[in-house]
């Protein structure tokens, strides 16, 4: 499930199974309990995953760098008194691919001008991926008829649109 399908549409999910995948943005554990939240960059906000220290693989889990790619498999709540809408309580957490320990994002906050040395990793970063250049080229499209026109001419054939992250 993406979590872009979930967010729009929770409460239809709610005290379900369901299984999500993407990647680690925060990590936090304490003796009996950790929290994970994930995203697959289909919605701009994470989902909180709560593991409890009874999941087999709970040390591993957390030992993870960020961005590693998990699946997790779990019941979708409502918490009582929390700042997010749902949570997932982790029944199974399955280490798809971990990510390299020199990895440079880590898990504080990321300068602009630490951002602009690394332009391939910018979109992985929140302050980034809040305004895409696909966003940009639709908030253009519905002013100007020339943009309108191009983008309908290049989608509708057998086109390659690419992104150039160069450009912001």
């Amino acid at each position: 499930m993406e979590i872009k399908d979930l967010f729009k549409s929770y409460k239809d999910f709610v005290g379900k199974e369901i299984e999500i995948h993407g990647w680690i943005k925060k990590s936090r554990q304490s003796k009996n309990i950790g929290f994970l939240e994930i995203n697959d960059g289909t919605f701009f906000s994470n989902v909180q995953v709560v593991v409890d220290s009874g999941i087999d693989n709970f040390n591993e889990i957390f030992h993870l760098g960020l961005y590693s790619a998990i699946e997790v498999k779990g019941i979708l709540v409502e918490p009582k008194n929390a700042k997010q809408d749902f949570e997932v309580q982790a029944k199974e957490v399955k280490i798809l691919n971990e990510s390299a320990s020199d990895y440079p994002l880590q898990n504080k906050r990321q300068t602009f001008e630490f951002l602009r040395t690394m332009p391939s990793l910018r979109s992985r970063t929140n302050a980034y991926s809040l305004i895409t250049v696909s966003e940009i080229i639709i908030l253009r499209s519905k002013n100007d008829s020339l943009v309108r026109i191009s983008i309908t001419f290049i989608f509708s054939g057998n086109f390659l649109f690419l992104f150039m992250l160069g450009f912001f």
